[in-house]
């Protein structure tokens, strides 16, 4: 399906997606497709660590969308993504990465990371890698109102409002994960931990400062914070000199926030929200709970997140929780 046939689907049901047999990542287009069929007045923004922020937290469920992509480890695609819009939004909610300022950091994405594969580049992708089991998935008569092989297997996937629904902790399915995370650090393995020299990216600073200019010329209110880590993911790179820069990332970026009357925080210390080991998917990924724990967090604090997120809404959700990462989505 193109993205515009999936966002249709979702429109009408309640059809989880969950692309498999792509040649490249489906989630841009998709998500530009949603959001121009949906024209959001609240939109969040950034990478796959905001992805439990739901539609169901905001004061106007129908005017919010969770446009955050799996892997945009990129700083530049969050103001490409605004820049594509045919309607801007009223706020956005930003979720920042610490990564995005390492001091080598490629700033922007492919050229062509927004556009969708064709369809004759999809039906060729799957034929050479797995066609079969795509078949068998459709004719197994699952059920019709989910979208993709991954979405029927696993019971999770991409809701229409953009969020992200988990059939189950990360955790918990795959053996050792939290121990593979860990060992990434120690051994910089993957492009969260690549070794990088002191500092931050002064070109990145810059391109955080475009995306607020920008947003203020239009009149749009900014929050953005920097996520949770789990636990014991965050007790290692804190003792990690080599990821020293994770620390120096909100004192650089505070002041070009306050230049633009937008608001920021950090918490990436999980004990700042009160966030256990339990409410993770993963070592990077928050839970329903964590992030419900987070958004009350700035709510108290912060006006124009109170005029998104009602904190009397989302103490509700918390209290009524149906294990200690999910709320019952």
């Amino acid at each position: 399906m193109s993205p515009g046939e999936v966002v249709e689907r979702q429109q009408a049901s309640p059809a989880i997606y969950y692309p498999l047999y792509q040649p490249k990542s489906a989630y841009p287009s998709y998500k530009l497709a949603a959001v121009a069929r949906r024209q959001p007045d609240i939109l969040v923004l950034g990478s796959s660590r905001g992805f439990s922020i739901r539609s169901e937290f905001a004061r106007e469920p129908r005017a919010f969308y969770n446009g955050t992509l799996i892997a945009a480890d990129k700083l530049g695609i969050v103001r490409q993504f605004l820049e594509r819009m045919n309607h801007l939004p009223r706020e956005v909610i930003l979720t920042v990465d610490p990564w995005w300022f390492r001091k080598n950091a490629t700033l922007q994405p492919e050229q062509d990371y927004f556009a969708p594969a064709s369809r004759l580049e999809i039906i060729n992708f799957a034929w050479r890698n797995g066609v079969s089991l795509g078949l068998r998935n459709r004719l197994s008569g699952g059920p019709a109102d989910l979208i993709g092989a991954n979405a029927k297997r696993q019971h999770s996937g991409l809701r229409a409002d953009g969020s992200f629904l988990a059939g189950q902790r990360w955790l918990d399915s795959v053996p050792h994960l939290l121990e593979d995370q860990l060992s990434d650090i120690d051994a910089q393995a993957d492009p969260w931990f690549h070794p990088a020299p002191p500092g931050l990216s002064t070109p990145a600073l810059e391109e955080m400062r475009h995306f607020l200019l920008d947003c203020s010329a239009h009149g749009i209110r900014v929050v953005a914070y920097m996520p949770t880590f789990h636990p014991a993911l965050y007790r290692a790179i804190r003792s990690d000199p080599r990821l020293d820069y994770y620390w120096q990332v909100a004192p650089a970026l505070a002041p070009l926030f306050q230049e633009q009357g937008a608001d920021f925080f950090e918490f990436q210390d999980p004990a700042q929200v009160g966030c256990g080991s339990a409410e993770y998917l993963d070592g990077f990924h928050e839970s329903d709970v964590c992030t419900i724990r987070v958004l009350l967090t700035i709510a108290k604090r912060d006006a124009v997140a109170s005029s998104v997120f009602s904190v009397e809404k989302l103490e509700r959700f918390l209290k009524n929780r149906v294990s200690d990462w999910q709320l019952g989505f």
